[in-house]
C-alpha cells in the first residue's frame, strides 16, 4: 500500500545517504575500523528497516515501484563498494561485489532478525576484519 511506499522512500533515502558513507579502506589497522564503523550505522538501519529489505530481497515486493527503490538502493551500495575496492587496488568485479553484498545483507538480516546468542560488538568486529581482510587486499 501507499504506507509501504512511503516507508520505501525513506529507506531508499537513507540506503542512498549510507552509500556515500562507505569508507576509504586502507591495509593497516585503519581499515577495519572505517568498516566497523560504516557496519555498526548500516546494521542499525537494517534493524529499523528489515521488514522492507527482507521484502526486497526475499522479492516479494509486488510494486514494482518500490522493487525498483530497492534495487536502485542497493546498486548504488554495491557501486561505492566496488569504488573504494578499486581504489584500495583490490577486485572490484561484479562477483566479487556482489558477494560482499550478499555476505553483509545476510549478516545484518542474522543479527538482527534472528534471536542469536552473540554480542553485537564481537559480531561487528568479526565482521569487519572478515571484509577487510577477504575482500580490500590488492590483487597479486
Amino acid at each position: 500500500g501507499i504506507r509501504d511506499y512511503v516507508r520505501g522512500l525513506e529507506f531508499r533515502r537513507v540506503l542512498f545517504r549510507s552509500a556515500d558513507e562507505v569508507p576509504e579502506v586502507g591495509s593497516g589497522p585503519e581499515g577495519p575500523a572505517a568498516l566497523r564503523t560504516f557496519l555498526a550505522r548500516f546494521l542499525a538501519t537494517y534493524g529499523h528497516y528489515g521488514v522492507v529489505i527482507r521484502a526486497w530481497m526475499e522479492q516479494q515486493v509486488a510494486d514494482r515501484e518500490l522493487d525498483r527503490l530497492g534495487v536502485e538502493a542497493f546498486t548504488h551500495i554495491a557501486e561505492a563498494f566496488a569504488a573504494r575496492l578499486a581504489a584500495a587496488g583490490a577486485p572490484h568485479d561484479q562477483a566479487t561485489v556482489a558477494a560482499l553484498m550478499a555476505m553483509l545483507e545476510r549478516t545484518t538480516y542474522a543479527l538482527t532478525s534472528r534471536d542469536q546468542p552473540v554480542d553485537r560488538d564481537t559480531a561487528l568486529d568479526t565482521l569487519a576484519s572478515v571484509v577487510h581482510r577477504g575482500f580490500f587486499r590488492p590483487a597479486v
